[in-house]
């Protein structure tokens, strides 16, 4: 199963998901440790100025942290802005999906191969977040 420990404003999470149960044609009890070593969100995306010249900004809710700002002032960087915004958020739902499959559901390779290639991408998609390429 899994746990979670030292959550703390300014501290990191440290959570240890085990996914599956030991057995034949079951995916072998496989932990992933998540260390979020990232400032704490919740994180908030800020519009530009409007000018061409004007980038929108991602910072921490209260706005008194700066996270991200993007380099132009138009749609696609809009859209940008608010994916950064919510990867706390979203690292946090992979993690709490990961553990909770894990606590719920006895993965069998037969019955289960596609969710197991999703748990991959959650998975990669984590470490991509964590360790980058």
């Amino acid at each position: 199963m899994g746990h979670c420990a030292g959550v703390a404003a300014g501290r990191g999470i440290s959570c240890v998901v085990v996914i599956g149960k030991q057995g034949q044609g079951e995916q072998k009890g496989i932990e992933m440790e998540t260390k979020l070593e990232h400032t704490p969100g919740p994180w908030r995306a800020y519009r530009g100025q409007g000018t061409a010249t004007s980038p929108h900004y991602v910072t921490t809710e209260s706005g008194m942290i700066p996270i991200a700002q993007t380099g132009r002032y138009d749609l696609a960087s809009w859209a940008d802005a608010r994916l950064i915004a919510a990867a706390p958020d979203l690292m946090a739902a992979c993690n709490d999906l990961l553990q909770e499959i894990g606590r719920v559901v006895k993965l069998d390779v037969r019955k289960h191969f596609s969710l197991m290639v999703q748990i991959q991408a959650a998975r990669a998609a984590i470490a991509k977040a964590q360790k980058g390429d």
